[in-house]
Order: structure tokens, then sequence, then C-alpha cells
């Protein structure tokens, strides 16, 4: 039993070792038609096969020293394990590609199914052709399902977050609001909203990662679980013993790795490049507001010499001497000064990277506020006399977070913004400000706020 919980754990982190592999490799879900219609295509179908032949061999040697079969591994029979599973993935790909045209709007939770059953089916491919009679199917399923059950409704709520993000980035900054968006090579036509879709699609490329691996973990426990160990011991070949097992692995892993430097020179396109990260520090220990930020880009490639960015995340943090006041994050590089200076009843009030926070001393101690939070604020003169001051100054970009709290506490001043905004009439200084905005979606949130 002891052997077969090490083969086990064994068997696991090879699995790990598997999915960063991919990553680097290729972007989640694993999938040989995942960039069907991309440049990159033929190439990835190179990359894939390559792949999922070494995964379903690690399957293979973790799946036969698991269950103390006592089997050599022969190579016919192994060849056409391999290629059976192969087999299986492609057609689960296939069904998923359908499936998702069909369903564009729910694509991504149908990813999420298929990324399970896609490792249940080759799983059971395996433990089938390697003949493996001592298995309790019952009890396997009753491990496996329950559990891939609970991590895929947790799966499709974070998906029906995501759905409802890209949602919101698309009412944002499109002329046209959508309710779901499933198709994000529409946001392209905005810098912002582009970041921020490729910065959810990374985000979801990790948790698909994350459930493709429990998958996998799963159904070896499962297995490992619903196979009796008795007589395997005493076979004459008995061949899963601590040394064989290790050294299989261990020879796959490398080759894996070997194989991943290799296809960096030979087939690059969509290998992970380039993890970028540029770093500023300015704070010091005298009284007073500083900003600080690490600024992290991640590319794929597109050829031999080319690359995208696939992720964009500016990380930044306000200080006051030494005190760390508040992290920011945001989905672009902020370009200028991050510290605005304004003069609100002769304090001097600072505006973080334009519409992120607002810091002034608050009875001369240093006082932070983002402007997610202002609506929820108590009233406070300072905090007004800003936001007051930041429409009078044409600041459109911060009308959507600022103006519920200056309707709460000065009602007639906000009065002849709601009128004008809910035509749409906005001046030229205004119409500056809003960057990647749609004045659709100002005029829209005038007319909320308005009939509040």
């Amino acid at each position: 039993m002891k052997l077969r919980s090490y083969n086990l754990i064994i068997g696991i982190f090879a699995m790990s070792i598997s999915n960063i592999v991919y990553f680097i490799w290729m972007p989640y879900p694993k999938s040989f038609l995942k960039t069907v219609g991309s440049t990159t295509f033929v190439f990835d179908l190179f990359t894939n096969l390559l792949y999922f032949t070494i995964f379903s061999l690690m399957s293979i040697v973790a799946i036969n020293a698991i269950t103390n079969t006592g089997r050599r591994l022969h190579t016919k029979k192994t060849f056409i394990t391999i290629g059976s599973c192969i087999a299986v993935q492609l057609g689960c790909d296939i069904t998923r590609y359908v499936v998702g045209h069909f369903m564009r709007q729910f694509s991504l939770i149908s990813d999420d199914f298929f990324t399970i059953v896609s490792i249940l089916l080759l799983f059971l491919v395996v433990v089938k052709l390697l003949g493996v009679k001592t298995i309790h199917y019952k009890k396997l399923f009753a491990i496996f399902v329950p559990i891939m059950i609970t991590a895929l409704i947790v799966c499709i709520v974070f998906d029906i977050f995501y759905i409802h993000s890209v949602s919101d980035v698309a009412e944002k900054y499109f002329s046209t609001p959508t309710s779901i968006l499933p198709a994000l090579s529409l946001l392209d036509s905005s810098s912002v909203a582009s970041t921020i879709s490729k910065n959810m699609q990374y985000m979801y490329e990790i948790r698909n990662a994350i459930l493709d691996f429990a998958a996998e973990a799963t159904i070896l426990l499962a297995v490992c679980f619903s196979t009796p160990t008795s007589k395997a011991a005493n076979c004459e070949s008995y061949h899963t013993h601590k040394a064989h097992f290790v050294s299989r692995i261990v020879t796959l892993l490398l080759l894996s790795f070997l194989i991943c430097g290799l296809k960096f020179f030979v087939l690059p396109q969509n290998f992970l490049t380039t993890i970028h990260m540029q770093n500023s520090a300015s704070h010091s220990t005298e009284p007073s507001f500083d900003y600080n930020r690490t600024f992290t880009t991640i590319s794929r490639a597109t050829g031999y010499h080319k690359k995208k960015e696939i992720y964009r995340k500016t990380h930044g943090t306000l200080y006051y001497g030494d005190k760390k006041m508040l992290d920011i994050y945001m989905d672009y590089e902020f370009e200028g000064n991050p510290i605005e200076v304004l003069t609100v009843n002769e304090l001097t009030v600072r505006i973080i990277c334009k519409n992120q926070a607002i810091a002034y001393l608050k009875d001369e101690n240093p006082y932070v506020i983002t402007f997610h939070d202002i609506e929820d604020a108590e009233f406070d003169e300072i905090l007004l006399g800003t936001c007051k001051k930041l429409l009078e100054k044409g600041r459109v970009d911060c009308f959507e977070y600022i103006s519920e709290y200056i309707q709460k506490y000065d009602p007639v001043f906000i009065e002849q913004y709601l009128e004008r905004y809910s035509t749409g009439n906005f001046t030229e200084t205004e119409f500056q400000q809003m960057g990647d905005i749609n004045p659709d979606y100002i005029t829209r949130c005038a007319k909320q706020f308005a009939n509040q």
C-alpha cells in the first residue's frame, strides 16, 4: 500500500509538471483545435500531437504503476494505447468545437465541461487497454464524479462572472451595449478594452489549467482507491517497484523539458517567450504621498521573430512616507504623472492615476479613498469639493464614480451636468477627457442617475 501511495504521489506530480509544460507551449484549454483559423494552427497541430503523445505515455506509466497490474509495457500495446488516447482527445476537441460554435455565449462553460470529460475518457481508455480488470468502476465514478461536479460548479460561477465582466467592458467601450459578448476579438478596436479582455482571457486559461490538473489528480486518486492491491505483489512479472517507476517518470519529464527547448527553436509558435517586469520606486521617508509601480507584460510567440502580448498589468502602490496606503491594479501602464495635484478649500488634494484614488490629509492624517468606494463614503467637505472640481474640469472619465456622491450631498450642483450628459451634450474638453470610453455609456449613466 505504501508503494502504491508513493506511485500515486509521483504520478500526480508528473501530471502537474505536464500541465506546466503545456502552459509554456500552448494556451489553455488543451485542444488540437484551440487555434484553428489562425496562422499558427498548422504549427500548433504538430505541437499538440507531440504533447499528447508524451502525456499519454506518462498516463500509461502512472496507471500501470498505481493499479499494480504487474505487466510489462509492451511496445505494440503502448503505441495502440497512445494512438487511442490521441483519437479520444481529438474526438472531444471536435465535439467541443462544434458545441462552442453553436453555443458561443456559453463556450467557456463548455470548455470547462469538456476538459473534465476528455480527461476521464482518456484515462478510462488507458485503464481498459492496459487490461486492468480488477478496477471497481462504481467506486471510481463515486469518487471522481462528485468532486468534478463540485469543481465544475465553481468554474461555472467564475465563468458567469467572466461573461458579465466582458459584457460590462463591451458596454463601456462600444456604441452598442451587449449583454453577453462571447467574441473577445471584437474588443480589439479599443486599446483599454483589448487589454482588459486579454487579461481576463489569460486568467481564464490559468483557471482552466488548474481544473485540468484537478481532473487528472482526481482520476488518479479514484483509480488508486477503486483497485485492490492483493496478488499484484506476488506476480512474477511485477515491474512497478519504486526505482523502475521513478526512472520512467524522470525520463519522461526530462524528455518533456528537452523537447520544450527544441520547440522554442523549431516550433516557437505560441511558446511563452517573455515575462517582463519593470519597477519604479520613488517613495521617501518624508511625510508625503508617493507612487511606486510594477509593470508586468507576458507574451507568446507568433513566429520565429514575432510575438504578441497576452497579459498586461500594473501594480501601483501609494505610500505616505514609509506607510503603505493603497494597492492599485490596472490593466494598462499609466502614462504621465501618476499624481495630479488639486487645491480644494486651500487644501492640497492628490488624484492618483487619473481615476483610481483620491488622497489628502484629513485631520492631519493621511486619507485615501478609491473612486469605486466614493459613492458609499460619508459626507466630507474636501471629498465633495474634489468631486465637484473634477466635474468642473471636464473629467468625464470620473463621472460614473463621483456622480452619486455629489447627487447625494449637492443635487443642485450636479443637475446641470445630468441634463447635458443625458442628451449627449459634451464640451470639447469633456470629449478629450473620455479617452476610450464610449460617449453613449456616459449618457446612459447620466440618465440612470437622473432617474434615481
